[in-house]
């Protein structure tokens, strides 16, 4: 997983997410950086989340 990666949140992590509402993301998300295991994404509405590299998957990634 790098910077400019399109991902999506597990299926998975909708069982183990504290508050499924608020916590589980259904839309994809674009990587805007990362560091060791956990990554900042920039979500479709503008907002910017901060998450785990694990709990995330790859959908396209960025060609340069």
């Amino acid at each position: 997983m790098n910077i400019g990666d399109l991902v999506k949140m597990k299926y998975e992590m909708w069982w183990k997410v504290y508050n499924r509402k608020a916590d589980y993301i259904s839309t994809h998300a674009l990587v805007i950086d990362r560091a060791r295991n956990a990554i900042k994404l920039l979500h479709a509405d503008g907002r910017i989340k901060s998450g785990l590299v694990d709990q995330w998957e790859v959908v396209s990634t960025c060609e340069k």
